[in-house]
């Protein structure tokens, strides 16, 4: 059977088939400035995922049950302090620099560092940062990156990674004197205004917007119209703008350290454990992974290959020793970079994993 031409616009959509629902959508793009009625069938719409970016985690990609976060959504990360969700962002700027996209850091806690980020394998040359801005003025900056992309540079994938909500000043809490106690309300009613604002643009571009923010526990909000919505992702735990983020997000990502391995005497890093809190576009709410963070390298990526082939069965443990079926020598878990170079198809069954929930 011949494949479908696919119509690349709205409006070519609409008149393409003749059919009643394409003529209709024609007339209602008619008068309208852009196209915005299609029929689902003919083209492609702005709630199309564009693909996705690897958070460059095996076995975090696997219980997000795509193979990363969203391209033309919002996703959400959200936990206590020191529980790497700075550095997931980097893996993901340096994903999108990996795909030949772009990487823009709105960093308003000022603490980005060049010579990790180096470390860890980013291209700290090729990275825009945005550094210091009140909230205002990074959702303003967003903006002006997601038109540039959609008019200068369509087909490049663009990550902006706005790190983090919490740190930002309003511009009306920086008129007070210090001390003086700011409004979580009108933040919030403006991040969902901007929000509202953004995210359309965001939805027909070739952007993955991340948005990180942390916990609080002084935020009252066990009350009011959405409170249930806010307690299913939330539980005991409240943040700024909760809300509008947790409406709009297509999905959210709860982080917490698990401690310090591989001991507290001699620290190399940090155990964290992921938990998929809203999932709009797959199966994976409800899923978590737990992985390695160093403190120089970020993501132990090996480790996190490991544990997903183990929790996939492919890898099975007999005290001490290590097999992989079909491979006769067995190894130690110290081996597993060199069981991964001589194992190729291994990396095909790691790549496949995160689209295996679709099919059971």
């Amino acid at each position: 059977m011949p494949k479908r031409s696919v119509p690349t616009s709205l409006s070519e959509a609409a008149t393409a088939g003749g059919s009643v629902a394409s003529r209709l959508a024609a007339t209602i793009n008619k008068d309208a400035k852009d196209d915005i009625a299609a029929v689902a069938g003919e083209a492609a719409l702005p709630a199309d995922i564009k693909g996705y970016v690897s958070t460059q985690c095996a076995n975090l990609d696997y219980i997000l049950c795509r193979p990363g976060v969203p391209i033309g959504r919002l996703t959400l990360l959200f936990g206590k302090e020191g529980s790497a969700k700075s550095t997931l962002c980097l893996h993901l700027l340096m994903e999108a620099q990996r795909q030949g996209g772009l990487g823009v850091l709105i960093d308003s806690e000022c603490r980005f560092s060049r010579d990790r980020a180096e470390r860890m394998g980013l291209d700290a040359d090729e990275l825009i940062v945005i550094s210091g801005a009140t909230m205002e003025k990074s959702f303003a900056a967003i903006e002006t990156v997601v038109k540039a992309s959609q008019e200068d540079f369509p087909e490049r994938l663009v990550v902006i990674a706005y790190d983090s909500l919490a740190g930002s000043p309003t511009e009306g809490l920086l008129k007070k004197e210090l001390g003086e106690a700011g409004s979580f309300g009108n933040a919030s009613r403006f991040v969902g205004e901007a929000l509202r604002r953004i995210l359309p643009r965001v939805a027909r571009s070739n952007v993955a917007l991340v948005i990180v923010n942390q916990l609080r526990l002084h935020i009252d909000a066990s009350s009011g119209p959405r409170s249930y919505d806010r307690r299913k992702v939330m539980g005991k735990y409240a943040m700024l703008a909760e809300a509008p983020l947790i409406f709009h997000s297509s999905l959210g990502v709860f982080l917490t350290s698990a401690g310090l391995y591989p001991d507290n005497d001699n620290p190399e890093g940090i155990e964290v454990r992921a938990q998929v809190k809203k999932h709009s576009d797959g199966p994976g709410e409800g899923k978590g992974c737990a992985f390695q963070v160093s403190f120089l390298r970020g993501i132990d990526q090996t480790d996190a290959k490991f544990r997903l082939l183990e929790e996939l069965g492919v890898i099975t443990r007999s005290g001490a020793w290590y097999s992989v079926e079909g491979r006769e020598k067995k190894f130690q878990r110290k081996d597993v970079q060199e069981v991964l170079m001589e194992t190729p198809e291994l990396e095909e069954i790691i790549q496949a994993a995160p689209l295996a929930w679709l099919e059971g």
